[in-house]
């Protein structure tokens, strides 16, 4: 997954499936008309894999936007099909930077987030939870120095 000059974009995000060999067996671009990057990917013991990164589209592929860049997880089957998309944010920066399956199916993240409430806006440790069973999506945010 890589952040590539798209022709009216700030940068979406493809992911591919190759064979063995390297060869394409498919292609896929998410992204809408601002930057949209991955940083992560998992693979689910149920087939299919999830991506988390961030967002700063509101259009195109991505179904909303709540302030500068928002958590972005989403779901696809092994095909490609994106089954779900799930975004996360306030009026400041919130981004995933990495995450994992639970041994339940439940997908965890770590990132990170500008907290209003420090006064400064620094950035601050964002940890989330995704459940599919209980579709809720949790986030905390760390407050640091």
């Amino acid at each position: 997954m890589i952040p590539p000059e798209v022709p009216g974009s700030e940068g979406d995000v493809i992911i591919l499936k190759l064979d063995p060999t390297g060869s394409l067996i498919w292609e896929k671009t998410v992204g809408g008309s601002q930057r949209d990057y991955a940083y992560s990917v998992d693979f689910l013991n149920s087939g299919g894999f999830v991506i988390g990164g961030f967002s700063e589209s509101g259009d195109g592929a991505i179904d909303q936007n709540n302030g500068s860049s928002d958590t972005l997880l989403m779901k696809f089957s092994t095909d490609g099909i994106e089954l779900w998309q799930k975004t996360y944010g306030g009026s400041l920066s919130e981004n995933i930077h990495s995450i994992g399956i639970s041994g339940s199916g439940g997908i965890f993240g770590v990132g990170s987030m500008q907290n209003p409430l420090s006064g400064n806006n620094d950035l601050d440790i964002l940890l989330m939870r995704y459940d599919e069973a209980e579709p809720i999506l949790v986030i905390h945010g760390i407050l640091t120095d």
